[in-house]
């Protein structure tokens, strides 16, 4: 994975490498891994393999032992390599997480298999608690614990849709996966990440709980912006800012999109046309 100066996650240890994980999750609880907080500081962007080790785990501090190694490493060491900073630790859910009953694990499974045929069939708004309990046949009571709430179902499809799209960014082909130079993979990330938000526009905008604010800040997008702009333009990039306000460029329009009326929204098409020409032109003003 590339890593950008000033760039935050887990670094997760395992018998044959180091693995980076740039966001908390159950993951990381994954049984055999150890889990260490780090900062990564370097002028531009490296890359981590299974055998990226030794000089990168001088600096972390365990999340688990709470100390830091005295060896730091070398000055050619950081210049080639960059280092890894100890940074305040956080609560984690460390050990092997509590494993879901497979009587569980197969109704979650039922119930988003039976949510994505009633959104493809009957719309999102045909979609109730009550309707999605009586397909499925299981009682009130299961589907309520498992989504809450009625925007719980279709967060969880959403973020179905959202891990797959991750992972085209982390592992699929150039330019949005990796292999291709910065600038080129945050434009190609921009129209992804359009055309991602609009084609799902409906989901998301059922996701939106009107009993609750929408969370603000927690942008998936946000690392993967700092990131690219690190390698693309470090001496813009260093304060976060820059990613931040593209961030907001990139998502904010589609925000204010998901609160108008279905009668009186554009054409998705237009929207998504419009925003990646604008989205170009601001990548390409801003890396040249």
């Amino acid at each position: 994975m590339e890593l950008g100066s000033g760039d935050r996650g887990v670094l997760l240890s395992h018998e044959q490498g180091y693995y980076m994980c740039s966001w908390l999750g159950e993951e990381l609880a994954a049984a055999g891994y150890h889990v260490v907080l780090f900062e990564y500081r370097n002028h531009g962007a490296s890359e981590m393999s299974e055998d990226y080790s030794g000089n990168m785990i001088k600096e972390t501090r365990s999340v688990r032992g709470g100390g830091t190694s005295s060896t730091p490493p070398s000055e050619a060491e950081r210049r080639s390599t960059g280092s890894v900073q100890a940074v305040e630790p956080v609560a984690l859910p460390l050990g092997r997480p509590r494993e879901e009953r497979a009587d569980a694990a197969r109704n979650r499974a039922h119930l988003i298999a039976v949510a994505r045929e009633m959104v493809a069939e009957l719309g999102v708004d045909k979609v109730t608690m009550d309707g999605l309990a009586e397909r499925a046949g299981l009682g009130k009571g299961t589907v309520f614990r498992r989504f809450r709430t009625r925007a719980g179902i279709f967060h969880t499809l959403l973020d179905e849709e959202e891990t797959l799209f991750q992972q085209r960014v982390m592992a699929g082909p150039p330019p949005l996966g990796p292999g291709a130079p910065a600038a080129e993979r945050l434009t190609a990330f921009g129209r992804a990440r359009l055309e991602f938000l609009v084609e799902h526009i409906a989901l998301a905008r059922a996701s939106l709980d009107p009993g609750q604010p929408v969370p603000a800040g927690d942008s998936p997008s946000l690392f993967h912006v700092h990131m690219l702009l690190t390698e693309a333009c470090p001496d813009e990039a260093a304060s976060g800012t820059l990613a931040l306000q593209l961030v907001a460029a990139l998502e904010g329009p589609i925000l204010l999109y998901l609160q108008t009326q279905d009668g009186d929204a554009p054409d998705p098409g237009a929207v998504v046309h419009n925003l990646i020409t604008s989205w170009q032109v601001l990548v390409e003003r801003v890396c040249r």
